[in-house]
């Protein structure tokens, strides 16, 4: 009967959970899902298509950077720094301006795209082997930038909230390290009972 009721309780917290809302973790992945899905109608030939979603990318990853600042900003300013490349050079010329209001919220226009010395001097398309080290180099940048959120998932689910320090031993620390605390005997008898308690 114990363990019935104990089921009924989890699926209810799991409901609940599921219920409440999506964490930065899984947000991040619907917008990265888009960008995925830009790249995909850029390289079918539909530039149109693709530059209305990178804008839906880049104002949706604008607004999960305002909401959480702190989660991997290397890989948001990174993402970022793609999304503009992409929205500033779409794959067919010059954006169209009806692109801009494609996407909901304020209309962003298209940033013009920046002369560089790369562009200047190499004024003819760039050769086949060119392309493939671009390509190449641009597969290298997606791969560290899923690496480093793979990474950041992994540090934060082996993370403990917290280390218990026991023993004869522990009591001879003078300062205890960054998220430790000094147990007791007592604490060790309680937390074994219940372990085995049924």
């Amino acid at each position: 009967m114990n363990r019935l009721l104990a089921i009924f309780i989890a699926g209810i917290i799991l409901v609940s959970v599921r219920a409440h809302g999506e964490g930065p973790d899984d947000q991040y992945v619907q917008i990265y899902n888009v960008m995925k899905e830009a790249d995909a109608l850029s390289q079918k030939g539909q530039p149109s298509q693709a530059l209305a979603k990178y804008l839906e990318a880049q104002s949706a990853l604008q607004r999960f950077q305002r909401g959480y600042p702190e989660w991997n900003s290397q890989v948001v300013k990174f993402r970022l720094a793609y999304l503009e490349s992409k929205v500033a050079n779409p794959p067919g010329g010059s954006p169209p301006m009806e692109a801009a209001t494609i996407v909901g919220g304020p209309v962003q226009k298209p940033v013009a795209p920046r002369d560089t010395p790369t562009r200047t001097a190499n004024a003819s398309a760039p050769g086949e082997s060119d392309a493939q080290l671009n390509g190449l180099k641009e597969q290298v940048r997606q791969l560290q930038g899923e690496k480093t959120i793979l990474e950041a998932k992994l540090k934060e689910a082996l993370a403990a909230d917290y280390v218990v320090l026991g023993g004869g031993n522990s009591k001879k620390l003078d300062t205890l390290p960054a998220g430790a605390r000094l147990g007791k005997n007592e604490n060790a008898f309680v937390g074994g009972f219940r372990l085995w308690k049924e």
